[in-house]
């Protein structure tokens, strides 16, 4: 692996939390959070104090060492003064389920609600996390809540004024340690991603600077053993983050999906005839996890147990991105890499690749949110016992939040706004 460069490290005081999403299910680029960018890097003591107020009980402070342009970010220093979410029976009155009630503005409205799915976390207790934005309001609130509704961590990112720094991703990245990560864009300020562990006080805030990686940030992911992985722009390679150094895998230049798991890396390689999996390792070495002459597979996602991709044969006549066989494959990885035996634990006749899926706690879930094909799919790892939940009409479950105890938690759209968050149970 070439060692781009060494990233600046920027001492911080924070205690809140973040992380990140699938290509459409990042927090939305638009949520500003810009001031003029060449003010300086603090934050008077009149707004200081005024802010404060305004947080009430939870006593929102500035989020120290970030550049100008991004002084505005404050956090709750008490964020367990915020009032808890509150949950009750799903809209369409099914049973097994129950839903976030949005009751701080009109979820119609975008921002009101924006769910952040986690970036595979693997262990522990599931967190929720999501932005929302009441009317009035000059500020976007990004909240890391517990599962019984208290709130863990809180940001406030200014929503209006210059776009000279925003959040880019936001969400839980492992459940065993609380650790979450907050991505800032901001490019008109100096630098072109940043990193905020907000649940540990003594992280540091990390900022890469421009030229190094023109990455889509909503894209990031960690593996359980802290591996961040980021995409660049359009998907054509990606960089990691391997212990605060930032690097450069040798891979091939069409490489996509990259999904740290422990301190390896498995991407689609879509250089070969038919789209393959490969791995690089911490030595830079290259293998190959999944390739057949024909057979298209992608989608690879892990618990940090199993291994999960798609396997997909013989393109559709109708569609140059349909396949007429779509498998869902399992293998542990228990025995090591070289020991990988996979497992078809699910399969579907014709359709474009799955994409959206969730492996966690022993099931994997995938949807297609396509209005043609109504249907969310739950498999259990250990036996392949099948649970279809069927969306309600003219919704779609854009985002996976968690699986945990028999629960699978989805955000529910009906359009282009979230509308809540429901929590299915899934068969003992």
């Amino acid at each position: 692996m070439t060692r781009a460069v060494t990233l600046g490290l920027f001492a911080t005081v924070v205690a809140c939390g973040t992380a990140a999403a699938e290509p459409d299910a990042g927090l939305d680029a638009g949520v500003d959070a810009g001031t003029d960018a060449g003010s300086d890097s603090g934050i008077d003591a009149g707004r200081d104090a005024s802010a404060r107020r305004d947080g009430g009980d939870a006593d929102f402070q500035p989020l120290a060492a970030l550049p100008a342009g991004c002084d505005d970010f404050l956090i709750a220093a008490r964020p367990e003064a915020i009032p808890p979410l509150r949950w009750g029976p799903c809209f369409d009155g099914r049973e097994g389920c129950e839903e976030l009630i949005v009751d701080w503005g009109n979820w119609e409205l975008l921002g009101t609600l924006n769910v952040a799915p986690a970036m595979y976390p693997h262990r522990g207790t599931p967190r929720i996390a999501f932005s929302r934005r009441g009317t009035p309001t000059v500020y976007t609130e990004l909240l890391v809540a517990n599962r019984d509704g208290t709130i863990e961590r809180a940001v406030r990112a200014p929503g209006g004024g210059d776009p000279a720094c925003f959040v880019g991703a936001f969400g839980p990245a492992s459940f065993e340690d609380a650790r979450s990560l907050l991505g800032i864009n901001g490019n008109s300020v100096g630098f072109r991603f940043g990193l905020v562990d907000l649940m540990d006080p003594e992280r540091n805030v990390l900022l890469i600077e421009e030229d190094v990686l023109p990455t889509t940030v909503g894209t990031m992911r960690v593996s359980e053993t802290g591996l961040i992985t980021l995409p660049q722009a359009l998907g054509a390679r990606f960089g990691v983050l391997r212990e605060g150094i930032f690097e450069r895998p040798s891979v091939p230049g069409a490489a996509r999906e990259p999904i740290p798991i422990g301190d390896s890396v498995v991407f689609e390689d879509w250089s070969a005839p038919t789209v393959r999996l490969l791995r690089v390792d911490e030595a830079d070495v290259l293998t190959v996890v999944a390739e057949e002459e024909g057979v298209t597979f992608g989608t690879p996602r892990t618990d940090g147990r199993h291994l999960v991709w798609i396997r997909a044969e013989g393109r559709h006549p109708e569609g140059r991105l349909l396949w007429d066989e779509r498998h869902v494959v399992v293998a542990d990885l228990s025995a090591g890499w070289g020991a990988l035996v996979p497992r078809i634990i699910a399969s579907h006749g014709p359709g474009p690749m799955i994409q959206n899926i969730v492996v966690q706690d022993g099931w994997v879930a995938w949807t297609n949110n396509n209005q043609d094909h109504p249907s969310t799919h739950a498999y259990r790892i250990e036996d392949g016992l099948e649970h279809t939940i069927i969306r309600p009409a003219d919704h779609t479950f854009p985002k996976f939040l968690y699986v945990y105890q028999n629960e699978l938690a989805v955000a529910v759209r009906p359009q282009a706004a979230d509308r809540t968050i429901w929590r299915l149970r899934l068969p003992d």
